[in-house]
């Protein structure tokens, strides 16, 4: 039910959540323009429940209606559900705070965000193997990609029908379809092999490295085209200037500019890039849209970030009225998933994000930020549970993966500050392992080699027996 008192009561709450995170970047003991996963973390959470609250109060949407856009409306912008989103925002926001602190975060023993070296002496830093890991994990994914392309039908359907793929039913069912979760391994390659080039040690190495690089680069946009999804592809492309700012040590407003314009253009252009494929009319006629008004380019914009609050307005409505509280299910769940369901001839559960598509009339899937995921879990206990260990989450990442001017090391805390900052907007746990189970592979290598390395001897035994030519 909408009443002025719950209008003013949503732009208050809104406001004071702004206030609360600027307040609190503005007392961190870091430098102003160096990149952390907390501060990455509130860009987000400022743009989905700061930026979204305040611009639906003072544009209605009326011209959504009947489009696929129309589930926006189905909680009224200033009703009691967007007011109690609001509240837990403020409560989600809160709990992160105090899960970072809790966990150590900008404390004594956190590192400070100035470049250091390298995480472990020179000698550690064993160029061969990390080659061969990421020559391994490179050509793993191009081999699941490209078994899982000729089954659906060849490149020409991995390209042309990728956002038909998104659907409950895709045009083409395959029993490969779980390699479509391995495939990415591409891009943990790609970004071990991007590191490892910026090296200059390695800057001179054969023509063979370059071409590798190349192909891993192709592999990893396919799968991201294939995806049909704007905010990992901007993700990807993001994280190279991003690992470049954190060897640097601080944020060059160029950057910024840069970085902003990127992810602007893809959340504009990019469904019509997705269906047409630079051919097609789509993307034109979006152009010449754009072009004639600026305005609809900036509401295109924000609606991307609107789900989040969308979501949590409705889900305080529902929920536990019409839908049961999930009790955290959904993290076993995602375990689950990991099971290929069509190779196995099983059906799993409805994951948190399905669940909350079917309460609206939408084409396409709803994802579940992390406040509604808290909330769908246990209702307000399960916001406080879920983003208080969140916020310690994000301590923790800065222990285990701290600034060094390894580019190595840069572009792996790079893609993890992106991954673990946008589950502010993706929470499904479900979501992990196609977003982010090459990261967690690569993590796993690395850490592995640089224990083998560590274990090394500092210098060779000598040789008593030589090989004889």
């Amino acid at each position: 039910m909408a009443s002025p008192v719950s209008r003013t009561l949503i732009v208050l709450q809104a406001l004071l959540l702004g206030a609360i995170i600027l307040g609190a970047e503005w007392r961190r003991p870091i430098p102003r323009r160096a990149v952390d996963f907390f501060r990455v973390t509130s860009v987000v959470y400022f743009m989905c429940f700061v930026v979204l609250p305040l611009y639906l109060q003072v544009d209605d949407q009326a011209d959504v209606r009947g489009t696929a856009w129309g589930w926006l409306l189905k909680q009224p912008f200033d009703g009691t559900g967007f007011a109690y989103a609001g509240t837990l925002s403020l409560i989600g926001y809160g709990a992160i705070l105090l899960g970072f602190h809790l966990a150590g975060g900008d404390g004594p023993g956190q590192p400070r965000l100035v470049p250091v070296g390298p995480v472990v002496p020179p000698r550690g830093r064993d160029t061969a193997s990390l080659l061969a890991v990421s020559m391994v994990l490179g050509i793993s994914g191009l081999a699941c990609l490209t078994v899982y392309t000729l089954s659906i039908g060849g490149v020409g359907v991995l390209v042309l029908q990728a956002a038909a793929f998104r659907l409950s039913e895709p045009p083409v069912i395959t029993p490969f379809a779980f390699l479509k979760t391995l495939s990415p391994m591409v891009m943990a390659g790609m970004f071990l092999l991007h590191g490892l080039r910026s090296r200059e040690h390695l800057a001179g190495r054969p023509r063979r490295w370059s071409i590798a690089y190349v192909t891993f680069l192709i592999g990893s946009l396919l799968i991201l085209i294939h995806q049909a999804g704007r905010f990992p592809l901007a993700m990807f492309l993001l994280t190279f200037p991003l690992a470049a700012v954190i060897r640097s040590g601080r944020m060059r407003v160029r950057t910024v500019l840069t970085g902003t314009a990127l992810v602007f253009l893809f959340l504009l252009f990019g469904k019509q890039l997705f269906e047409s494929m630079l051919l097609g009319t789509g993307l034109t006629d979006r152009i010449a849209s754009i072009g004639q008004d600026l305005r609809s380019s900036v509401t295109m914009v924000l609606r991307e970030f609107a789900f989040p609050s969308v979501t949590a307005a409705n889900a305080t409505l529902e929920v536990p009225g019409e839908i049961d509280f999930r009790w955290f299910y959904d993290f076993p769940l995602a375990l689950q998933y990991l099971l290929p369901q069509r190779l196995l001839g099983v059906a799993h559960p409805l994951t948190v994000s399905m669940v909350n598509t079917t309460r609206f009339p939408a084409f396409g899937a709803i994802p579940v930020d992390l406040v509604s995921l808290g909330y769908f879990s246990a209702g307000v206990p399960g916001v406080v549970l879920l983003l208080t260990l969140f916020g310690a989450l994000i301590a923790w990442c800065e222990r285990l993966l701290p600034v060094t001017t390894d580019p190595v090391d840069c572009v792996l805390r790079s893609a993890w500050i992106l991954f673990i900052s946008v589950r502010v907007m993706y929470g499904d746990p479900q979501l992990i392992w196609p977003g982010g189970l090459h990261l967690i592979i690569l993590s796993i290598l690395l850490l592995l080699v640089r224990i083998l390395a560590e274990r090394r001897p500092a210098t060779r035994p000598p040789v008593l027996f030589p090989s004889i030519p």
